[in-house]
């Protein structure tokens, strides 16, 4: 007990005794800065920073998408055909920009067409034969397994949404 408080001590005598310098990571020390100063960043500068890093990893690609909306209420399940978006920005390889504005497409249209308001959903990928397969997993799984009532939406088009002005993305 005595060498566990005994060693405590010293290395508390140890820190104490390290210069102040040292305890700091790496700042450099102004005698000029007010209290405050050069630490605090402003929202639009970390925004900007934020998305000009998102810029650097982004890119444009041409993607297959579907959507699918599940209504809560009446067990209905609304799907859309697999489409070819042109000229969509993908963030990190995986990514969906506007993933949102997708999603609001096709429920504003089924909010139009069907007067339903569903949760809605966008898949997406490079590769039309993935999505193919991923949609008629959907339909299986959804059909016989959950017995949603299938509701198939053929005419519904993706459109590439405009972008906003506002520098937060979705």
């Amino acid at each position: 007990m005595r060498r566990c408080i005994g060693s405590i001590i010293l290395f508390l005598a140890l820190i104490s005794s390290l210069p102040v310098s040292a305890q700091r990571s790496g700042r450099i020390q102004d005698p000029t800065l007010n209290r405050g100063d050069g630490l605090t960043v402003n929202r639009k500068d970390l925004l900007e920073k934020k998305n000009s890093k998102q810029d650097r990893k982004s890119r444009q690609v041409d993607l297959y998408m579907f959507a699918a909306s599940y209504s809560l209420v009446d067990s209905l399940l609304f799907i859309s055909d697999v489409q070819k978006v042109n000229d969509v920005t993908l963030n990190n390889k995986w990514f969906l920009v506007d993933r949102s504005k997708f999603e609001a497409q096709y429920a504003d249209f089924l909010g139009a067409e069907f007067n339903e308001t569903l949760i809605s959903v966008v898949y997406f990928s490079e590769k039309e034969k993935k999505m193919i397969r991923k949609r008629a997993g959907v339909l299986k799984r959804n059909g016989k397994k959950i017995h949603y009532e299938l509701e198939l939406t053929p005419e519904f088009l993706f459109s590439k949404p405009e972008q906003s002005e506002d520098p937060v993305q979705d």
